[in-house]
């Protein structure tokens, strides 16, 4: 071949490597943008890494956990059993991150033996949430080869989900982003910097009382007066739009939707048997009445719980059930949610409070009768 030819060719090939190198070593990861799916992921390995002493439980969760579980009334639990407690929930995130976070979180943090893993029945709905995970999971992907749950993620037709075998690709928005305009990244970065990583309870003191939540239909036909109100109207006015093609899960299911449901139910069997912990505890998040009867397929709560049977029986997981908990708050549910989704502070604290009785025996009774 012809030298020009060869050098043409070789170069950029042996460019493209160097820079997927650097970047899968994570040496751009203080560069990205810290309102991405990438920065948050980025600021939680470096609130760990922050961790002055060694931890051994950790919560894994979404926006529902971080919002919905009060830090200090775990850490207090773990204080009681010379244990730490640190949070590392991800908005946003679902199981490729979870599963991924918990390899990480063995690999690097080896004290870590257990974990509360604060979900919810709409986190069980399919066999995944779609490829904007990929990139929550590209700072703490670990080895050459994508994992099985990273796998599952990937779609021909969907571009994105082609970042799971390259970091270059992951990162490719976000480069492209920093040099349309270097200056407003740098401002972006320096305004993170001063905020403290650990401050997550920005959630409001709101409710959303002055709504009609009893049902999707009345909550679409709402009138509200605030930016919140509207953005909650506007999700029910989706969400009632897709009750003409809900499916029924209730028994006995159609063949395809018995075959999908099986297949989610393996697949989050498989996960939750594989995590590294000695036996997590599964919580179910609460979830509004109204998405519970009217958006989720009949039948939907029931299967969830079956899913978990096998694994509840043999000891592998606790599963603690607070979907409905916030059905008969004072005052109605809606006193207890600012939004369609999360607690205010006070219905947080109120809801850690009932579950650590819960949680501590299953975390460390079951312990103490393991070490007799």
């Amino acid at each position: 071949m012809n030298r020009p030819i060869l050098i043409r060719v070789l170069l950029p090939l042996a460019v493209l490597v160097l820079v997927e190198a650097l970047l899968r070593l994570g040496y751009w990861e203080s560069m990205a943008s810290p309102n991405s799916r990438i920065g948050a992921t980025v600021r939680l390995k470096t609130r760990l890494a922050q961790e002055r002493e060694p931890f051994q439980l950790v919560t894994l969760g979404n926006s529902r956990a971080e919002l919905g579980l009060d830090e200090d009334v775990l850490q207090a639990m773990a204080n009681r059993h010379g244990q730490r407690h640190v949070r590392a929930t991800l908005r946003g995130a679902n199981w490729l991150t979870w599963v991924t976070l918990a390899e990480w979180l063995k690999a690097h943090y080896p004290d870590v033996d257990n974990a509360i893993i604060a979900v919810s029945v709409g986190d069980l709905l399919w066999t995944n949430n779609g490829s904007f995970e990929v990139r929550m999971v590209e700072p703490i992907r670990q080895g050459l080869w994508p994992s099985r749950e990273a796998r599952l993620i990937f779609d021909p037709n969907d571009s994105d989900s082609y970042a799971i075998w390259s970091s270059l690709l992951a990162y490719r928005a976000d480069l492209a982003d920093y040099v349309r305009d270097p200056t407003g990244r740098q401002q972006q970065l320096a305004r993170a910097a001063q905020r403290s990583p650990s401050n997550v309870r920005a959630s409001s003191s709101n409710n959303i009382c002055d709504l009609p939540i009893q049902s999707l239909a009345s909550c679409a036909a709402g009138q509200p007066g605030t930016i919140v109100g509207l953005n909650i109207v506007s999700e029910c006015k989706q969400a009632n739009q897709t009750l003409a093609t809900r499916e029924d899960w209730r028994p006995p299911l159609a063949p395809p939707i018995r075959k999908e449901r099986q297949a989610v139910a393996t697949l989050r069997r498989l996960q939750l048997q594989g995590m590294p912990y000695r036996r997590p505890v599964v919580v179910l998040m609460p979830v509004l009445k109204l998405w519970r009867q009217d958006a989720f397929p009949p039948g939907h709560e029931a299967w969830v719980k079956q899913m978990f049977e096998p694994l509840v029986a043999s000891g592998r997981i606790t599963l603690i059930d607070a979907t409905d908990f916030f059905d008969a708050a004072p005052g109605g549910e809606c006193t207890a949610f600012y939004d369609l989704y999360h607690q205010t502070p006070d219905a947080s604290r109120a809801l850690t409070e009932y579950l650590v009785p819960q949680i501590e025996a299953a975390l460390y009774d079951s312990a103490q009768r393991a070490a007799q």
